[in-house]
Parts: structure tokens; sequence; C-alpha cells
């Protein structure tokens, strides 16, 4: 008895896909591909470097025609002018306003140059600003029931001080740590990868090992989708004044392999 091959593909010329070809929507069925040497060429679910982007707010990107953000407003304020994001929060119990965009899937590393603009007061009770990646582009689920890695900064806390939580689940770990002034413009780094994740700021060498092995449980799986999420979020008590925040460019790279946390 003779078992037929059950793989049938189309023969191309060079290595494919393309990256000229037009992205197939969503639930297309194609053929497979064979390159040259007969190998079939699949794009998998994971590990692709599909999400990375870069956006330096040439424009308003929000708003386009086909745009992949989404937008909630709530009472706060999200601008574009001069190259420049600008978010701000609001003086309202519980409100969140916050841009959300999918990324892709772990391994990733989310690069961005930002700084305060003013408004903080240290003995007020303000609005958190926070960025970070979830399984949802409602922060608020990831949170609760979903997976995430994000960090926090506390509205009126001191000038140095910075939350780095993971979860999973429902179930969290949080990093208190040292940042750099928030009035200084500067890059922010997240990074995630099959190890662990971690939060840099303002500096060219990662966290002691002992930092980053403390988010290497409770974060987000391989098969994780993720969305990049950044915004103000209010706690059930809100005392002014208005708190803002300014984002010059934001750089998200799929690192296209599962463990690459030396080389971050």
């Amino acid at each position: 008895m003779t078992t037929p091959s059950g793989l049938k593909g189309v023969q191309a010329d060079q290595y494919a896909p393309y990256q000229s070809e037009p992205t197939p929507a969503p639930g297309t069925v194609q053929t497979a591909l064979l390159d040259p040497s007969n190998f079939q060429n699949i794009r998998g679910p994971i590990l692709t470097d599909e999400g990375g982007f870069r956006e330096m707010f040439a424009v308003n990107p929000f708003f386009l025609p086909g745009s992949q953000w989404t937008v909630q407003l709530g009472s706060g304020s999200i601008g574009v002018a001069g190259g420049n994001c600008t978010i701000s929060g609001s003086l309202i119990a519980n409100d969140t306003t916050y841009i959300s965009i999918r990324v892709d899937f772990m391994p990733l590393l989310f690069n961005f140059s930002l700084d305060e603009l003013g408004g903080r007061v240290p003995a007020a009770t303000l609005p958190n600003f926070f960025f970070g990646m979830y399984s949802n582009p409602d922060p608020a689920i990831a949170i609760s029931s979903g997976q995430f890695v994000e960090e926090i900064w506390a509205g009126g806390a001191s000038n140095t001080t910075g939350a780095f939580r993971s979860g999973s689940g429902g179930f969290l770990q949080t990093t208190g740590h040292t940042i750099t002034a928030r009035t200084s413009i500067g890059f922010r780094t997240i990074g995630i990868d099959g190890e662990s994740c971690f939060i840099r700021d303002g500096s060219t060498t990662l966290p002691t090992t002992t930092t980053r092995a403390t988010h290497s449980v409770k974060m987000p799986s391989l098969q994780t989708e993720l969305y990049l999420v950044i915004g103000f979020r209010n706690g059930p008590v809100v005392t002014g004044p208005i708190w803002s925040v300014e984002i010059q460019a934001i750089f998200v790279k799929n690192s296209n392999r599962l463990v690459v946390n030396t080389g971050f």
C-alpha cells in the first residue's frame, strides 16, 4: 500500500511570500507556497515581525481612514501637533483616556520618547499615567482577567517613583523602581520575551537580573496577542490640576526569536 502525498503547493521562483504582496484579509484561505528547494513556506501565528511599527506623529494617526488605532477619550484629551502627541488626564473619578493599537505576539520590544508637560502637584491626587502591552485593547479587562505588562507613573508621587507590573489571570507582580526625571525628554523601554519582562528607563543597560526574574511567571504567554496602550486612568478620588504627558515617537519591534533577554 502506498500513501499519496497530501501536500500540493504553487512553485515560486524566489523565496516567498514576497514583502511586496498585499496582506490577505483575515480568514482568507491561501494556497501553500513552495520555495525553490521545495520546502513549504507558511507564516505561523506567533514569532513574526508583522506587528512592528514606527510612529513619528507627522500627522494625527488616530482618526485617519483605516487607522488601526483605537481611542478611548473619556473626559481627557488627545492631540497631535508639531510631531508630538499630547495626552491629558481629567478630574473625573474612575475616568480613563488612552490610545490603543494591536502590536503582535511576544517577544516584543516597545521603546518610546516622552516627557511630562507639567500640571503634576505632589500633594494632589492625580490620574496615573500608564503604558504597556495587554491581551485586550481595554487594559482594565486585561488586568482583571487577561494578561499584561505595564509601567505606571503615579500621580502626585515623587518625581523618581515608578511601578512596573505584570499579570496573568488576575494574579499580579509589582516592582517599584527609580525613573529618570519625568520632565526630561528620554526613551522608556518595555521588553517581553520567553524568559521574562522588564522596564528600562533612560539607560543603555538592563535592569538587574533580580528585577527581571521577578517578572518571569505572571506575564503574557507566547500565544497571547498583545495591544499597546498609553494613557491616563483615574482612581475613585481625583483632585487638580490636570496632568499632561507628551510623546515624541513610538517604536515597536517584534524580536522574532524566543529568548533574547540578554540582547535587549
